[in-house]
């Protein structure tokens, strides 16, 4: 979960080494960032190479060789409130640190109940936008 974004990883190596050593019809669950439009402050901080579209993700888990079963957009509750904190951050005068700050113990309460309203979505369909994509890919069986 959340680590193929990451500069300092290839992606493509690190999907073609998960497909290698997974059992065969065995799953893989990803998550990566999205949206290229919500490259952050935070993005930088933590050396994000870079933000998915779903059309790539798709592609360079084909490429590994998996069958893809699902890939969803998730925490799309969150997209336009992350949006809008983006566009403020460009006002920030320190560019070196992150835009994560702890949030206050009521506005966790409200984003919980935001997202496990999400999750029971997530069981019938797959969202059209997010802040991050969620895959399930599955291992094809040996010949």
């Amino acid at each position: 979960m959340d680590v193929l974004y990451h500069r300092k990883v290839d992606d493509k190596k690190a999907l073609s080494e998960i497909y290698r050593v997974l059992k065969p019809e065995g799953f893989l669950l990803l998550r990566v960032p999205a949206n290229p439009l919500l490259f952050s402050l935070h993005d930088r901080y933590v050396h994000t190479r870079e933000r998915y579209t779903k059309r790539k993700l798709l592609q360079k888990i084909r490429q590994a060789g998996f069958e893809v079963q699902k890939v969803t957009f998730v925490n799309s509750f969150l997209f336009i409130p992350a949006r809008i904190k983006i566009l403020f951050e460009k006002l920030a005068p320190d560019k070196s640190v992150s835009s994560i700050n702890p949030a206050p113990q009521f506005l966790n309460e409200v984003i919980l109940r935001i997202l496990s309203l999400e999750n029971l979505l997530l069981k019938r369909f797959s969202l059209p936008f997010g802040i991050g994509l969620f895959a399930v890919a599955k291992k094809r069986k040996l010949a």
